[in-house]
């Protein structure tokens, strides 16, 4: 039989499907190690840009234009790495992947950032042979050089412009989910970003303004509203007299003093309120000067105030200034003292003897005023002298809202409205404002001490406000004999019980929040929600009694889920460094 020949058994062929198996997972490999060596060196980078940032900063604070400059070529060399590190088709996929985008995102943010700021805006200032730019103006011989700051406008300009795009896009940039690792350098970055722009922005805005309100393009006359905060007002307090200065090619000269009584005409409003300021303030706002300061929106105060001047003179001042003791005394730090009608008035107890003093040993108004008047010649003198602390006290007067600024030119005005000289609350929707208006019609107001301590309650890693709360602590510290005061400190029970403090607080919450379970005390307290020229507050009378200490709570509730806000403001008091405002954060789910 014939051998049948044998076959081998077929072969399995194998798929070759290992390059489409594979190849996703090397690419995805390739992928992830070209990340991590970039992420390696950004880490590094990172660290470099927030230490190069914080020098900046420093250099800035210093004046010091060397080492700005120095570090701006670090922070451009880095800048520039940590941009090369971040870009490319491996950090565009990242960038749009769960978890990775939440880091990768802040991190692509702040590197533009660094690079747009060691280019366009501290470069230009590193340029500059000093940055006395950034400083207050040498007030020297009795005149300060209206165009002291021309040679650094194109620099500032740029500087600002650069700083505040910048500082919108930090502001914009979401590092909830990112790491801390990411997210604390980040967060330090905007801060310091933040700030620098409140700097320059500063500087520029008075590049601006100081050729004109300085005299340098003509003569311009004042006036100079003295508030006095031992009755206060929601400025800073009442108008107890108004000043003519005038300033010519930066040189000022005083002219006319007069008692707020001289400019009030009995029972003849000076000017047409709003239906709102009729309102909340009434129509005292328009009948008194000592009222104007009633507002807390100061470009409002100040037209109302130069309707009372026009009355009078028959022409509108060019701009009003208003200023209180406290800040007379910063501006006469380091000066000699000086006798004023057997009265020692010093830089360090001015705002004592103005607010306090000359009351207790003047019990007659006409005598008060004819003090009062004396010292305003004696003091402005001192000022325009330039002694070596005026300015660094106009500049602190300024931080602390007690000099204040508006000019009857739009264009100027407009500036104003963008820095703290402005002093308009109802354009700062991010600041919870607490101003509070005497209701006691006395001087007693002195012996009162304010702080507010507010608390913002923060979504997830902290980019988001979520609401927050406040508190307005009220303290009585006169601790005699209210019968021991003369009649004008106490009251004398003309309106109110003497020696009793009885306040209306107006409590504007920032934008996208309300005010909500308002206790006076523990207690459920009644408060008068009021709209102000668009924006709402809430108005309620708190009454403190000598030795007591009241206590004004509130909760402050978002219905906006984009409503930020970063700021508190505060009347100012009658004593420095005592009416205080505070910002906390609280961190809280969402």
């Amino acid at each position: 039989m014939a051998q049948q020949p044998t076959h081998a058994a077929p072969r399995t062929r194998k798929r070759r499907v290992w390059p489409w198996v594979l190849a996703p997972v090397l690419a995805l490999a390739v992928w992830a190690g070209w990340l991590a060596w970039d992420g390696m060196r950004l880490m590094e980078e990172a660290q470099a840009l927030d230490s190069g940032a914080a020098r900046a900063q420093q250099a800035l604070t210093d004046r010091d234009a060397a080492a700005l400059s120095t570090t701006v070529d670090e922070l451009a060399q880095s800048a520039q790495s940590f941009n090369a590190h971040s870009d490319g088709p491996h950090w565009w996929l990242a960038a749009r992947t769960p978890w990775l985008g939440d880091q990768v995102r802040p991190l692509q943010a702040a590197g533009t950032a660094m690079g747009v700021l060691a280019e366009d805006a501290l470069g230009p200032l590193a340029e500059l042979d000093d940055l006395s730019a950034l400083e207050a103006p040498p007030f020297e011989d009795g005149r300060i050089d209206p165009f002291f700051l021309e040679p650094f406008v194109p620099a500032l300009e740029s500087a600002d412009a650069a700083l505040a795009s910048q500082n919108t896009a930090l502001q914009a940039a979401d590092a909830d989910g990112a790491i801390a690792q990411v997210r604390e350098p980040f967060e330090r970055l905007r801060t310091e970003i933040d700030e620098l722009s409140v700097v320059v922005a500063d500087a520029y805005a008075t590049a601006q303004v100081l050729p004109g309100m300085l005299g340098g393009e003509g003569p311009r006359e004042y006036m100079v509203l003295m508030q006095n905060n031992a009755e206060p007002r929601a400025l800073g307090g009442i108008v107890g007299a108004a000043l003519e200065v005038t300033i010519d090619d930066g040189r000022f000269e005083l002219g006319e003093y007069y008692t707020a009584g001289d400019l009030n005409v009995p029972d003849e409003e000076v000017t047409e309120l709003t239906d709102d300021e009729y309102q909340i303030f009434t129509r005292r706002m328009s009948l008194y000067l000592q009222n104007v300061t009633f507002t807390p929106e100061f470009p409002r105060a100040a037209q109302v105030a130069s309707a009372f001047w026009e009355r009078e003179r028959g022409s509108v001042p060019d701009g009003v200034i208003a200023v209180d003791p406290v800040a007379l005394q910063y501006m006469m730090a380091g000066s000699d003292e000086r006798e004023v009608d057997g009265l020692t008035i010093s830089g360090d107890n001015l705002a004592q003897v103005l607010l306090n003093e000359i009351y207790l040993r003047y019990e007659d108004p006409n005598v008060q005023d004819a003090f009062f008047a004396l010292a305003a010649r004696e003091l402005f003198g001192e000022l325009v002298s330039g002694g070596a602390g005026v300015m660094d006290g106009a500049q602190r007067a300024l931080d602390e809202e007690r000099l204040l600024v508006w000019s009857a030119n739009e264009a100027e005005q407009a500036v104003l409205d963008t820095t703290v000289a402005g002093g308009n609350i109802l354009e700062q929707d991010e600041t919870l404002g607490v101003f509070i208006n005497d209701g006691s019609g006395s001087k007693i107001g002195y012996y009162v001490d304010a702080t507010l301590e507010a608390e913002r309650s923060m979504c997830g890693a902290g980019d988001q406000t979520t609401g927050g709360s406040a508190v307005l602590e009220l303290t009585h510290t006169f601790d005699g004999d209210v019968n021991d005061l003369p009649g004008y400190v106490s009251g004398a029970d003309a309106f109110v019980p003497a020696g009793e403090f009885h306040a209306n607080v107006v409590i504007y919450p920032p934008s996208g929040t309300s005010v909500t379970n308002l206790a006076l005390d523990g207690e459920q307290a009644q408060m008068r929600p009021v709209i102000h020229h668009g924006r709402p507050a809430a108005n309620v009378r708190v009454e403190v009694l000598p030795g007591q200490t009241r206590t004004l709570a509130w909760e402050l509730q978002s219905y906006e889920p984009s409503a930020q806000w970063t700021d508190a403001t505060l009347t100012p008091g009658a004593k420095p460094t005592v009416n205080v405002a505070e910002v906390l954060e609280s961190p809280e789910g969402c």
